[in-house]
């Protein structure tokens, strides 16, 4: 074989590595309704609200499911009223323990939080969104 098709053979297997790469890799995207404060999260597995600051780790959330589901999926995050179905922690101001399964979400008010949905290894998907002043949070485009 000439160098051209020991080069053209190598070609094929990178584009058909990268083609299988791409197939093979999990979604882990969410979206989030401001109106409903709900979150959509394709396919669950954890998932984070913290305030986005170094020193500031009050009002925020772990949240995984209780129970691994078989098939993939959507998953509904209601802020205001968290299903029985998530396992939840949350950290809040002048309590020295973390709260387990809390009924609602309480955010800081006029805060920037980051939001994370971490799938298996080291993927996941990352979002910005700002709290006004009653603790609503507030779809954000882009991160500062």
């Amino acid at each position: 074989m000439n160098s051209k098709n020991i080069q053209a053979i190598k070609n094929r297997i990178i584009l058909v590595t990268i083609v299988f790469t791409l197939c093979a890799c999990d979604n882990h995207d969410f979206t989030f309704d401001e109106e409903k404060q709900t979150f959509y999260v394709y396919d669950m597995l954890s998932f984070y609200i913290e305030p986005d600051g170094e020193k500031e780790l009050f009002y925020s959330y772990d949240i995984e499911l209780k129970e691994k589901k078989k098939e993939k999926g959507i998953d509904t995050l209601d802020l205001n009223n968290i299903s029985s179905k998530y396992q939840v922690e949350a950290c809040f101001p002048n309590i020295d323990t973390v709260v387990n399964n809390p009924k609602r979400a309480v955010l800081a008010p006029d805060t920037r939080y980051r939001v994370l949905h971490m799938g298996m290894g080291r993927v996941y998907g990352v979002k910005y969104y700002q709290t006004d002043s009653t603790g609503k949070l507030k779809n954000e485009e882009e991160p500062k």
